[in-house]
């Protein structure tokens, strides 16, 4: 008892899904946008990961490889660096300018947001010395400028070891990822830093073209699962709905409607007939003219029911040659009319194979269920098929 519940819970929740498309499609596209933007943020966060440890080895490699060019020619820049007056003359103006043009070719070469060299004043206070910005901007850190000696940059100084910091706030320049490499000079002496900085527009720019492929990717497969699998939804639905050959609905569709139906009635009252057709002598057709045959006269049968009907009216094939027609809203006397209308036009049309239908009839009184009227129905065709066969046949439910 409990296995069948759930069956007939389970035929429920097709039906009425099959019956709200629009719900149906709309719960499957939120389902599916909700599933792949999960999956799309992890892929963002995955991606972004990969993008800054690139973007920081980047800054890293430039710094190192500038650092091993300044060391190439370390008497000149340590000469450089160990002046403490850089006023007009008391430097070496040429050789200053030479690795200004350097640091501004590398700067554009690589990508680099800033990339600069710095002197140690004192525990907490640098120098600049290099920088590879355009003098022209406001950006520009001149020669001997001052700037506060970042924990990075002491760690560089003290450890002697190229370093990286991952993205940093930096108050008044803003988000930045840097890469430092000391520079050393031929006493194994840390004189200097290289810095090459990138900044978080660097990624914002990279990641807007990753996230609008990530999007295009999403809203794809969106798309793509929702139609899938509203497709396989509305398929199981019409398997359980819907007869194979006729076309017409299921035993099972028909059983949940009668259920329904009667349920209705019995709190608010009305008007329910039922009708059960039987196609006579159907086995013969099978034996003498083949089961292709008996599968043609079944679908013209259901083709000949279909026409006969409205849309509140539920035609079921429910085994067999059998038929059964949920008539609501219908008295016993339009029920007969209906019956009539359908077995004469199928006599009407069988040609030569002299095809008829016997029609059973009931209709819905108080206290009735789904089993009391099918009964009555089936009762009603037994007695049409006694009587001759070919007619219409009514059981009351006092008979």
């Amino acid at each position: 008892m409990k296995n069948n519940r759930i069956f007939n819970q389970f035929n429920r929740i097709i039906i009425y899904l099959s019956s709200r498309r629009v719900i149906v499609f709309s719960s499957i596209l939120l389902t599916a946008a909700l599933l792949f933007s999960g999956i799309g943020m992890l892929i963002h966060n995955s991606i972004q990961s990969l993008i800054i440890n690139e973007l920081t080895q980047s800054s890293l490699n430039t710094a190192v490889t500038a650092a091993a060019f300044i060391e190439a020619d370390i008497e000149s820049y340590e000469k450089l660096s160990d002046t403490s007056d850089y006023a007009e003359g008391q430097y070496d103006e040429a050789y200053y300018d030479h690795m200004q043009n350097i640091f501004r070719k590398i700067r554009k070469e690589t990508g680099v947001d800033f990339i600069y060299t710095v002197k140690k004043i004192s525990e907490n206070e640098m120098a600049y010395v290099l920088d590879g910005e355009d003098p022209d901007s406001e950006l520009f850190s001149p020669l001997g400028s001052r700037d506060v000696l970042t924990a990075f940059e002491q760690k560089v100084f003290y450890e002697g070891k190229a370093i990286t910091t991952g993205m940093q706030s930096w108050e008044g320049w803003g988000d930045y990822l840097s890469g430092f490499s000391p520079i050393i000079n031929n006493e194994g002496k840390v004189i200097g830093i290289v810095g090459a900085d990138k900044s978080s527009d660097s990624l914002s720019y990279l990641m807007s073209s990753v996230d609008l492929i990530i999007l295009m990717v999403a809203l794809f497969m969106v798309l793509l699962t929702t139609i899938y699998t509203y497709k396989i939804v509305h398929e199981r639905a019409v398997a359980y709905n819907v007869d194979y050959l006729t076309k017409l609905s299921s035993r099972r569709y028909h059983d949940l409607q009668l259920r329904h139906r009667i349920d209705h009635l019995s709190r608010k009252g009305g008007e329910l007939s039922m009708m059960m057709l039987d196609v006579d002598n159907f086995k013969y057709i099978n034996d003498v003219y083949g089961h292709e045959m008996g599968d043609y006269m079944l679908r013209h049968v259901a083709e000949i029911i279909r026409g006969n009907l409205r849309k509140s009216d539920i035609s079921s094939r429910i085994g067999g040659d059998e038929f059964n027609i949920i008539l609501p809203d219908t008295t016993l006397e339009e029920a007969r009319k209906i019956a009539d209308r359908i077995i004469k036009e199928v006599q009407g049309t069988s040609g030569e194979l002299n095809v008829s239908v016997s029609i059973g009839l009931a209709t819905w009184v108080k206290d009735m269920n789904a089993v009391d009227i099918t009964r009555l129905a089936d009762m009603a065709m037994y007695k049409a098929k006694a009587s001759g066969r070919n007619q219409v046949q009514v059981v009351q439910a006092n008979a």
